[in-house]
């Protein structure tokens, strides 16, 4: 993995628009806490897809594909603890060929496509958004 976020991140989002996406996101935000909630409505959804379209490209930076959390057990590296960990869960669930799973909030797919490469089960992410939800096809 490289160093620097730049080389990590190229070909994704370019810089004009990583900041573009961010004012808009800080704009909305601050439209939002100047209205009564009861005017807020819509822009649900715009601002939703503002910051699951730009979160991924930092989490993945720092965590890889699984945005989470694993306990680790010495000897064993950042990379292998979220592996062994998804794979746990697979054993606990008791998953196998022929069964079917879903991963409700599944990001970019991470934790999914570990358990169903383990278990060779079929697993069916579902999420509120439709950049990530590509970046885990």
């Amino acid at each position: 993995m490289s160093n620097k976020p730049t080389r990590a991140l190229k070909g994704q989002l370019s810089p004009s628009g990583v900041a573009r996406a961010i004012r808009d996101y800080e704009r909305r935000f601050n439209e939002g806490k100047s209205r009564a909630p009861a005017s807020v409505g819509g822009g649900h959804r715009e601002i939703n897809d503002l910051c699951y379209d730009l979160a991924p490209d930092f989490f993945e930076y720092g965590w890889g594909r699984s945005f989470h959390f694993s306990p680790r057990i010495p000897e064993e590296s950042f990379k292998e603890s979220p592996d062994r960990h998804e794979c746990n869960i697979a054993d606990a669930l008791d998953l196998r060929h022929g069964m079917t799973a879903a991963d409700p909030g599944c990001g970019v797919g991470g934790p999914l496509l570990q358990i169903a490469a383990y278990t060779d089960a079929r697993v069916v992410g579902v999420n509120c958004n439709a950049c990530q939800l590509g970046r885990a096809r």
